[in-house]
C-alpha cells in the first residue's frame, strides 16, 4: 500500500505544480490583452488560438485537485 500512497502523493504534487505553472503563464498571456497604462489609443491585439487555449486551462481547479489528491495520498 505504501507504493500506491507514494504514487498518489507524487501525482498530487505534479497537479499542484502544473496548476501553478499554468497560472503564471495565464497571467503573462492575460497581460497582453490589458491596457495597463490607460492609453486611449491602445488597440488590443488579436487573440490567437494558442492564447485562447492557455487562457482556457483551469489553473485553480488543477491546484485544488492536486491538494485533494495529495491529502488522499497522505491518509
Amino acid at each position: 500500500m505504501k507504493r500506491w500512497s507514494k504514487t498518489i502523493r507524487i501525482s498530487g504534487a505534479l497537479l499542484i505544480a502544473g496548476g501553478i505553472i499554468s497560472g503564471i503563464v495565464q497571467t503573462d498571456v492575460g497581460l497582453k490583452y490589458t491596457n495597463l497604462g490607460s492609453d486611449p489609443r491602445w488597440v488590443p491585439p488579436a487573440r490567437t488560438d494558442v492564447d485562447a487555449l492557455i487562457l482556457g486551462i483551469p489553473a485553480r481547479s488543477l491546484v485544488l485537485a492536486g491538494l485533494v489528491v495529495l491529502v488522499a495520498g497522505c491518509v
